[in-house]
């Protein structure tokens, strides 16, 4: 209703509209808000759904077709409990996504996200983001897969029970970074593109 009623406002009004609809929404203390006349709630796993749909649609529409394959299977292993094969899926579609962008086939992960770094596709926002970005970021899935028993190495003598806790975060911060990523690339594309000289036949 409240979103047909933004519809049918004179756009002058809508803004308005809109500031006391979050108003009503704060003072009620309801997870709801509006944007652009559409209403969404701002739960932490509505949040986390928005992100993995978001990735899933990147990757299809652009043609990281195996890094799509990956990361729907990183996102099945949850459901079925295998959080070891969560974690490994997770992180061959970040790999899968760098390599696609770098338009490469086989390069060892920590060169791969060093070349990613040192491409130009991400921007140095503070100092020394790039460096702490490709240390701390943009291997936080690789590090979870290497570390974590049994999800990138033998689990050893003992068998060793991966949490699920572990395994969501790993594909929630792979589908986080594939987002990043490919939105980055899509915007050098553009830039590329406009400032290309347009050359008359």
């Amino acid at each position: 209703a409240c979103e047909l009623l933004y519809l049918d406002l004179p756009p002058d009004e809508r803004y308005s509209f809109q500031s006391r609809f979050h108003q009503v929404m704060e003072e009620s203390d309801t997870p709801w808000r509006m944007a652009e006349g559409q209403v969404f709630p701002v739960e932490s796993s509505y949040i986390a759904q928005e992100i993995l749909r978001r990735t899933h649609e990147l990757l299809n529409q652009k043609g990281f077709h195996g890094a799509l394959e990956e990361f729907r299977k990183a996102r099945t292993d949850i459901v079925n409990g295998d959080y070891a094969g969560a974690i490994q899926n997770a992180n061959l579609a970040l790999e899968s996504t760098m390599k696609g962008i770098l338009g490469v086939e086989r390069v060892k992960p920590g060169k791969l996200c060093e070349s990613i770094c040192s491409s130009g596709l991400i921007p140095d926002y503070f100092q020394n983001f790039v460096k702490d970005f490709q240390n701390n970021i943009l291997r936080s899935v690789a590090i979870i897969r290497n570390e974590e028993k049994g999800a990138g190495h033998g689990q050893g003598p003992k068998i060793h029970e991966v949490p699920k806790s572990l395994a969501e975060l790993a594909v929630n911060l792979s589908g986080v970074l594939i987002k990043y990523l490919i939105e980055r690339h899509l915007d050098q594309q553009a830039k590329s593109k406009s400032s290309s000289p347009n050359i008359e036949p």
